[in-house]
């Protein structure tokens, strides 16, 4: 059975087909966000700070930062070429290669940077143009533009490549497609602003309540809780969804 649309509906009614093959993508990030929580944890109470390092030596700094960075890079690239295999082994046959995962590295390496230079070029313009008072609503609006635009970059640009294996040509026509096809992303981009929407507004809503009621510090750590679980479930499925999306839309899935 093939997707024929493109709606939410039609990704969930995949995922439930193909249960087992969903439990492994959640299984791969519940790791690789275990890994990247303890990491962080490690590097924050366990390895010196990066100005530490600089006072010994600067050389030290610059081989740490680089390191990280592509630890981080090689690491999430590994997990979300295993999701995007899985998504794909829905409906086709894929296959992990060590040569085709090196490529997908390179092409997250390509479409971060394109979003780092824009990021760059708008950050200076803006600080050029822009009156100090007005800086900082402009920079949120600045900013959440480049997250929308990145968060498509990124995910057209994995899922075409998962198809077609070619790495220029995978960064190519994500630009293309978002210029070309915008409109056909809009659902996916409206999906996450309403649910930013609704996660600031749930916040807002609690801190109210907060300084209103002024409750008992463990009920305040215990609503917090729950917020942070309900919220965090509704985006994971929101992300896992919209991965799927990508795949409808750029018509991998007939």
């Amino acid at each position: 059975m093939k997707l024929k649309n493109t709606s939410i509906r039609s990704s969930w009614e995949l995922i439930k087909r193909n249960r087992k093959k969903s439990f492994y993508i959640l299984c791969v990030d519940v790791v690789f966000l275990a890994v990247l929580l303890l990491l962080t944890k490690l590097l924050t109470k366990r390895m010196p700070q990066p100005y530490e390092l600089y006072g010994k030596s600067p050389i030290l700094v610059i081989m740490f930062m680089i390191s990280y960075f592509a630890f981080l890079i090689l690491f999430y690239s590994l997990a979300k070429y295993l999701v995007l295999l899985l998504i794909k082994s829905m409906e086709e046959k894929a296959n992990f290669a060590i040569k085709d995962y090196f490529r997908f590295v390179l092409i997250n390496i390509i479409v971060f940077a394109i979003a780092l230079s824009l990021l760059s070029v708008l950050s200076v313009l803006v600080t050029m143009s822009v009156k100090p008072e007005n800086l900082a609503a402009v920079s949120i609006g600045i900013f959440s533009f480049i997250g929308l635009f990145t968060y498509l970059l990124v995910n057209i640009a994995q899922t075409s490549y998962i198809s077609e294996s070619r790495i220029l040509g995978s960064a190519g026509k994500s630009l293309s497609t978002i210029f070309r096809r915008g409109k056909t992303y809009l659902p996916i981009l409206i999906n996450i602003i309403v649910a930013a929407a609704v996660y600031f507004i749930m916040g807002y809503l609690l801190n109210l309540s907060f300084t209103k009621i002024r409750p008992a510090e463990i009920i305040v750590l215990i609503c917090i809780l729950i917020y942070n679980i309900i919220t965090g479930i509704l985006i994971y499925l929101l992300i896992f969804l919209d991965r799927i999306q990508f795949f409808v839309k750029l018509k991998i899935f007939k």
